[in-house]
């Protein structure tokens, strides 16, 4: 983008230019090298934004270029000196005025009216902002990519007392990009950030003392480390700073650091993030329209308004809101029901790694796999939910669905040593997988053998054990093996009644059980269960 400069130049003063003829000497301009600079760096923010933090990003940054044609005009060469650079400033002997700048990485263009024309005069010089350099170094933008050399070179702009540079050096220790990784410096580079009211530095101040407690300097109470990170949040907030609005939306809906939980201030913090294109924001925002926690200030639609949230946020390239959007078609809620569309977002989702896209591609796969079996596509889903217990370990479902290939034999070799062990995982998750107890009961019933080797013995007592507890998560299959175990009195007395019971409740228990089943397990309602 062009930016424009007539104001800019009023503003430094620049006196009318009438050169008696013939010129015999320079032209003098009286330039302020200090506002010149700081335009510069406004301008090229506008090609990146948040330069303070490029850092944070990979992206390559684009100069937009324009037509430049060259023309001949009587000219005079005046130097200027640009951060000790010097740079040639073309002015000519009848320019009414000078229009327009424009300040990429290379070159300097003036848009110049001459004899009531317009034309472009192109200079070849260079204007070595320290910082730009810097970042050149840091992404191997017109350069090549050295994190010493960016290291040094962000050292020496912090030295000339260039904000920025501070903020660049605390993200670069605690990577450890350049640098061996430090925690302790990064926190006293964001620290002189933060002084210098650097959104992003208090952000990033914020985040350090929220991710690593234990690694600053400052001993703080748990107490003081939230005051702490709500007040530098707010701080960065308070400044525009999207992912600081988005975290503190975060903090109030869900009640964190002695907040009381206030879904009105969540919503407000998301909503003002989300005008500033953030992603997550619309995310978290379209969470909580879809779960009707929004007060009666937010009536209304909630699904409907929860679908927008997720398509635009999805549309940032958000992961999560990929997955939410998945959801939604896969089970009709709020938009018809669309199984294809489900799984493309699920895809979608799961190139970017999102790990509850990843299950759900798995479980499709799984569950396609299931008329034709098709053992690669039964082992494609087998790497996908070690992918998912690789990355999120709490995930009892795909334990679950683990032990269950292992058992079956389902693109993996039969091992019913794995499939226990997995089938244990699956149970000792924060949020246990309610059909693992009877799975893992009837492996123990029964006991399992494979090729002459006997893998589980059989161990009654074990199995009622796990039955039992399944009793406490409703399951029906726990109910009605139970039934069984004491109508025929296996280990147990006898007990006709009790057994009666079991069947009783299984029944109502049964329905109930298939109609939640269709929630947490998609595609149970089209496909119907086939394991």
């Amino acid at each position: 983008r062009i930016g424009t400069i007539c104001s800019v130049l009023q503003d430094l003063d620049l006196r009318d230019i009438k050169p008696p003829a013939p010129v015999k000497e320079f032209i003098q301009v009286p330039i302020d090298s200090k506002r010149l600079r700081e335009f510069i760096r406004k301008t090229m923010l506008e090609f990146k934004p948040k330069m303070p933090s490029m850092i944070a990003s990979q992206e390559p940054i684009i100069v937009p270029q324009i037509e430049i044609r060259e023309i001949e005009v009587p000219k005079i060469i005046e130097k200027i000196v640009v951060q000790k650079v010097e740079v040639e400033k073309i002015v000519t002997q009848e320019v009414v005025k000078i229009v327009e700048v424009k300040v990429p990485f290379e070159k300097i263009v003036e848009k110049i009216v001459y004899q009531g024309k317009t034309e472009y005069i192109k200079q070849e010089v260079r204007i070595q902002d320290p910082i730009i350099v810097a970042h050149q170094l840091y992404f191997g933008h017109g350069s090549e990519q050295n994190y010493n050399k960016a290291f040094n070179k962000y050292l020496e702009c912090h030295n000339q007392g260039i904000p920025e540079a501070a903020l660049c050096l605390g993200r670069m220790y605690e990577e450890g990009k350049g640098v061996e990784r430090d925690l302790w410096k990064a926190y006293e580079y964001y620290k002189q950030a933060a002084q210098s009211e650097l959104p992003d530095g208090y952000y990033r101040l914020g985040e350090l003392i929220e991710n690593y407690p234990r690694n600053i300097p400052e001993q703080l109470s748990e107490k003081e480390r939230g005051e702490q990170i709500i007040r530098l949040f707010k701080a960065a907030a308070h400044l525009d700073h999207s992912e600081a609005q988005t975290e503190l939306g975060f903090i109030y809906e869900k009640g964190l650091y002695g907040q009381k939980q206030d879904i009105t201030q969540a919503v407000e913090y998301y909503k003002t993030a989300a005008e500033n294109k953030n992603a997550r924001a619309l995310n978290n925002l379209g969470v909580i329209y879809e779960s009707h926690l929004v007060p009666e200030k937010y009536p209304g639609h909630n699904l409907e308004l929860a679908f927008q949230s997720f398509k635009q946020s999805a549309a940032m390239g958000n992961a999560a809101a990929m997955t939410n959007l998945g959801e939604m078609y896969e089970e009709g809620r709020g938009v018809p029901l669309d199984l294809k569309l489900a799984i493309k977002y699920f895809e979608q989702a799961a190139e970017k790694g999102d790990t509850s896209a990843k299950y759900y591609v798995a479980y499709h796969k799984l569950n396609s796999a299931s008329s034709a079996h098709d053992q690669q596509v039964f082992e494609t889903s087998a790497d996908l939910f070690r992918e998912v217990v690789h990355k999120d370990k709490d995930h009892s479902q795909a334990y679950f669905y683990l032990a269950f290939l292992h058992e079956r034999g389902y693109g993996v070799d039969i091992d019913l040593t794995t499939a226990e062990r997995y089938y244990l995982k699956a149970l000792s998750c924060s949020k246990p997988y309610p059909r693992a107890f009877a799975k893992l009961a009837d492996l123990y019933y029964y006991g399992r053998s494979y090729k002459g080797r006997a893998d589980v013995q059989p161990d009654i007592q074990k199995a009622i054990h796990f039955y039992e507890k399944g009793l406490q998560l409703n399951d029906a299959e726990c109910f009605n093996d139970l039934g069984v175990i004491y109508e025929e009195g296996l280990e147990v007395r006898q007990d006709v009644n009790k057994a009666h019971e079991y069947y009783k409740v299984c029944g109502t228990r049964l329905h109930r059980s298939l109609s939640e089943l269709g929630k947490t397990l998609p595609n149970w309602r089209s496909s119907g269960r086939w394991f």
